[in-house]
């Protein structure tokens, strides 16, 4: 039979790792070997039916006690789950972005207190509060005096209230009151 050839890791990172990770990962595997120590990386992959996979590979060098390379242990985990989750989430986070910035109303997100934890830009031109402003104040020292009680109701009755939607007059920065 005809000559043995020697694959080297870096052709296996070749055929395996996606063009768009290449150098990347190329660059990871050449530090880590470089140094001896632990290789670890996260790319896409195609398997021989054109699926794409996301892995996580890695790997640790052995070496012979004289300091003879010997190869490496390693392992691979699929991410393609955690991937496309993200990339999900990700799409969904630009949506729900493009409504709180061109809405002319206020979403605001609070924690069980009322402390505002997510003010929606579209505040600033409303209220004249920049989002900076208000985020860690609590939404109640917006309200008119003769509505902080029913406000403090509304927070008190959580698990009624999780979604809760209400058209609120508050305080804006100018003065006055608002309805919202």
């Amino acid at each position: 039979s005809g000559p043995i050839e020697k694959i080297t890791r870096l052709q296996c990172i070749r055929q395996l790792v996606h063009p768009n990770y290449l150098k990347t990962v190329t660059s990871l595997w050449k530090e880590a070997n470089k140094k001896r120590i632990l290789y670890t990386a996260e790319f896409l992959t195609t398997d021989i039916d054109g699926r794409s996979y996301y892995l996580s590979e890695m790997a640790v060098p052995r070496y012979s006690n004289d300091g003879t390379f010997l190869g490496y242990t390693g392992t691979c985990f699929d991410l393609t789950n955690e991937f496309e989750y993200k990339k999900e989430l990700e799409t969904q986070n630009k949506q729900f972005e493009l409504i709180a910035n061109y809405s002319n109303d206020i979403t605001l997100l609070t924690s069980k207190n009322g402390t505002i934890t997510y003010i929606s830009p579209s505040v600033k031109k409303l209220t004249g509060y920049s989002s900076d402003e208000l985020i860690g104040t609590n939404v109640i020292d917006l309200l008119l005096p003769e509505d902080k009680d029913e406000a403090f109701e509304i927070f008190d009755d959580e698990e009624k209230n999780l979604y809760r939607i209400d058209e609120i007059e508050i305080i804006p920065k100018q003065g006055g009151s608002k309805w919202f």
